[in-house]
């Protein structure tokens, strides 16, 4: 009986002893990043880590003219319009046209890739200005006039001007204000950026002695090679006095300039006298976003497939439905599994996957441009 005590006691003690010990494992932290590729290009590392950096993963999805769902997962730069980080795509198109079924569409195992066909890839060039009016007496109305460097012209304040190509132009904007003091600004835009932009300004203040105003040139100087004032005076002076003005006088004022790299452009401003206030003036300015778009449309009827878009960081579109994937020498993709992931930015709901994959990638014009492969987790989107 004592012996059965003893042992009760000591199995008791042991159960204490134990729930002493228990260790709880920390919760995941918030904001650990969910979705990751680990890939390379031709043997070089390609390691993209969305919300670890700057890039994201956007979950999408589209139904195509004949009605079939394709599921978009996107690793792309956030907030990023011109001279990107690479982006990938992935792109699922459903077994058929009809209602999307993400549960057979998206199912664990070996998919067959897009094969070369009737697909097309157009590219676009898009710019969106914002012009601005600067003025210390009457403002409003203004008047924008817009030359957008290829023939075409705009009045709008912010136009939005697609080009054929990416080549860069020269931009004049040229505003009036409800006084009549005219303004203008001209500027190289570009869809990659330059280290030395091709720009220059200037501003006016009061000056000393028997000139009322100076024009003094905004530097850094180091970026220009020659400039020049409105009477060509190329003597590099950095502050240009102005002479007496007439009380209903209204002087333009021009400030030319090249940069280190050739490229010249011009800043005009007016000034004028007013009663009370010294001296008026205008002056004119404008800004630009460029956006490269490339839109894939892949070939009709080939349902269940799967497809791989890169854009590198020069903006270059290439696919693997473009040319044939060489599935005898290794080429393949595989979704090694996929559950339930929270709403994307829009509502919809989406999966989350993990993938493994090595494809081919072509240019639009069907030329080999690299062997891609890697594993990763990613989203896509469904109604």
């Amino acid at each position: 009986m004592k012996a059965l005590i003893r042992i009760f006691s000591i199995f008791t003690l042991m159960m204490v002893f134990g729930q002493c010990q228990k260790v709880e494992l920390p919760p995941p932290e918030e904001g650990q990043p969910v979705f990751s590729l680990q890939s390379s290009l031709d043997g070089e590392p390609l390691e993209i880590t969305a919300g670890d950096s700057t890039y994201i993963m956007q979950a999408s999805f589209f139904v195509d003219t004949a009605g079939v769902t394709v599921y978009q997962g996107t690793f792309e730069e956030l907030g990023c319009t011109a001279s990107c980080l690479p982006s990938l795509r992935f792109s699922f198109q459903a077994a058929g046209p009809g209602p999307a079924q993400p549960d057979t569409d998206l199912r664990i195992g070996d998919y067959p890739y897009r094969a070369p066909g009737n697909s097309s890839t157009e590219v676009s060039y898009r710019v969106i200005f914002s012009g601005t009016h600067d003025s210390n007496d009457i403002d409003a109305p203004i008047t924008y006039n817009w030359d957008l460097g290829d023939g075409s012209s705009s009045g709008f304040q912010s136009p939005e001007h697609e080009y054929p190509n990416d080549e860069p132009r020269f931009v004049r904007l040229e505003t009036r204000n409800a006084a009549g003091c005219l303004s203008s600004i001209e500027k190289k835009i570009t869809f990659e950026p330059s280290p030395v932009p091709c720009e220059v300004d200037f501003m006016l203040q009061p000056a000393q002695g028997a000139s009322p105003v100076q024009a003094v040139f905004e530097g850094p100087f180091n970026l220009y090679s020659s400039w020049s004032w409105f009477e060509n005076d190329s003597s590099l002076a950095t502050t240009y006095p102005l002479g007496q003005f007439l009380p209903q006088e209204v002087r333009e004022v021009c400030l030319t300039a090249t940069n280190t790299e050739g490229c010249q452009s011009q800043t005009c401003k007016s000034i004028f006298l007013l009663s009370f206030q010294g001296f008026g003036y205008c002056a004119t300015d404008f800004s630009y976003q460029a956006l490269i778009d490339t839109l894939f449309t892949p070939a009709p009827e080939q349902f269940g497939t799967v497809w791989l878009e890169y854009v590198d960081e020069q903006g270059r579109f290439f696919t693997s439905a473009s040319g044939v994937q060489d599935t005898i020498n290794g080429d393949f993709f595989r979704v090694l599994s996929t559950e339930p992931f929270e709403p994307n930015e829009n509502g919809f709901p989406t999966e989350k996957l993990e993938v493994a994959f090595q494809c081919r990638l072509y240019d639009p014009d069907g030329q080999p441009s690299g062997i891609l492969s890697g594993t990763g987790v990613i989203a896509v989107a469904h109604p």
